[in-house]
């Protein structure tokens, strides 16, 4: 299981240009900035395409509604599968966390358009990754697809966030 996740980005990019100005009250220059630049994350053409080349990509999916849950969630159900993930894996971009505690936003169930979830075979999983890595995408293998269905984040199942 990897992920070019970038967890919030379609709610953290626009919120943060929209209101700037309370927003740069709260954070400092630097973070102010990556959040802004969330914004330039929002496709995931290249992501996938990245990926898909790179190695024995299995399925993708985006995590556009409902978030990076959301579409991990999603992604095992049609496959009649259960996903187990890593929370700490995934890696998330500066200026995230700082505008989702901002705006009262939780990362992990927000929009996330941008973010491509993908399964991708064990053999493959490091060419994706670098493949990714050799791009500028921030990647990581967050954890597995095994027998059974729904998803687990750090061992705790987790229902769809709806």
């Amino acid at each position: 299981m990897t992920s070019d996740t970038k967890p919030a980005i379609e709610a953290t990019g626009p919120l943060s240009i929209q209101y700037e100005p309370l927003l740069a009250e709260a954070v400092d220059a630097d973070t102010l900035q990556a959040t802004q630049d969330r914004v330039y994350d929002m496709s995931p053409v290249r992501d996938a395409l990245t990926a898909a080349a790179a190695g024995p990509v299995t399925a993708m999916h985006d995590a556009t509604e409902c978030g990076i849950y959301g579409g991990l969630f999603e992604m095992g159900r049609a496959a009649d599968v259960r996903i187990e993930i890593e929370r700490d894996a995934v890696p998330v971009q500066h200026g995230v966390v700082e505008a989702c505690d901002f705006f009262g936003i939780d990362p992990w169930i927000s929009i996330s358009g941008g973010t491509r979830l993908a399964t991708v075979g064990p053999s493959g999983v490091d060419d994706v990754l670098a493949a990714l890595d050799d791009e500028g995408i921030p990647a990581a293998d967050v954890g597995e697809v095994v027998a059974r269905s729904g998803l687990a984040v750090d061992g705790q199942e987790q229902d769809h966030p709806g």
